[in-house]
């Protein structure tokens, strides 16, 4: 079971508009270091014929000094090209680990942040955002958190970086008849900061699912990167430098 925040530190968030569990400055506990070694020794387990059973025995020879600066620089985003097959195993690890915190939070806890652009429990950036399929609430987008995988919710038409709701562009995938290929998937492009994010409909595909099919639609990718537009959130299970 993960240890809720002690009451202190959520009053504290809340007074200053942060999220309680901000990242970058939070301190992890050993519980980390225990879901990525056991992380590290199931996949290592079960893939001993594939390239990522090195890549975890390398990983596992690390002290946790190592390990810890390794992640740390998961979520700040500065890996390094050399340890590119490394970042999706500590990406994983570190969503077990916040996802885990965040499911001991209330709604009040996350209530009052300051910033609506970036998750109110983690203060991560977004992966995607998912126009939901709720006969209730109908057409209402969510920004899906790249780590610990809580939703909240964005008016549509707003750019998910910079809030602007002007200058927004559409695109989406084509096959060769010309008519869309996947018209669940789409990139949410911004003309003002030139930054973009992907938003998938369950109207469309039901299944649809932010963080493996950000993963699924990288040719999505390459066709807004060509359009001069910057991805605005990470996927914490891929770094683009690796190969």
């Amino acid at each position: 079971m993960a240890r809720a925040p002690e009451a202190s530190a959520l009053q504290s968030s809340r007074d200053f508009g942060m999220p309680p569990l901000a990242a970058t400055s939070y301190r992890r506990d050993a519980q980390f270091l225990e879901d990525l070694r056991e992380l590290l020794a199931e996949i290592g387990q079960s893939s001993k014929a594939s390239p990522l059973a090195p890549v975890c025995s390398a990983l596992a020879a690390q002290d946790d000094d190592a390990l810890g600066e390794a992640a740390d620089r998961v979520l700040a985003g500065t890996s390094n090209d050399s340890e590119a097959a490394a970042v999706p195993l500590l990406g994983a690890a570190l969503q077990v680990y916040f996802t885990r915190l965040a499911s001991t939070l209330e709604t009040k806890d996350l209530e009052g942040v300051d910033v609506p652009t970036i998750c109110p429990a983690c203060a991560s950036r977004p992966v995607a955002s998912l126009v939901r399929l709720d006969p209730e609430r109908p057409s209402l987008r969510y920004l899906c958190c790249s780590l610990c995988h809580t939703q909240w919710n964005l008016a549509r038409i707003t750019c998910s970086s910079c809030e602007s709701d002007k200058g927004l562009q559409y695109f989406g995938l084509e096959g060769a008849d010309g008519k869309p290929d996947r018209p669940a998937w789409r990139a949410e492009a911004c003309d003002d900061c030139k930054g973009y994010l992907k938003i998938f409909y369950q109207e469309k595909d039901p299944h649809a699912d932010p963080a493996a099919d950000d993963l699924a639609s990288l040719a999505l990718d390459l066709l807004v990167d060509e359009r001069g537009f910057a991805r605005s959130g990470p996927n914490l299970l891929f770094h683009p430098g690796g190969g």
